[in-house]
């Protein structure tokens, strides 16, 4: 990880986002312990594998609340206290 990207997680997290970087991660860690475990190979062609809906839905969710995270974050590179 650059020493830019570093410094700018550290200002966000300090900052005022702080509290909702902090929220974001935990739904993360939430959503990935209720995750169902990752199908053997050939289950999920032969549509027996009752999870894969589920699986996708917070896969998705998890994906968004990352995306989330890389906005805030991003608004402190550039070396200035509030980003570019």
């Amino acid at each position: 990880m650059q020493n830019t990207r570093k410094q700018a997680i550290h200002q966000a997290i300090t900052g005022p986002h702080g509290s909702q970087l902090l929220a974001l991660a935990r739904e993360q860690l939430q959503l990935a312990r209720e995750l169902p475990p990752e199908p053997a190979p050939g289950v999920l062609e032969s549509g027996r594998y009752p999870h894969a809906d589920a699986r996708e839905i917070i896969l998705a969710r998890i994906e968004v609340l990352r995306q989330e995270q890389t906005v805030i974050i991003n608004q402190f590179e550039g070396g200035g206290r509030f980003g570019r």
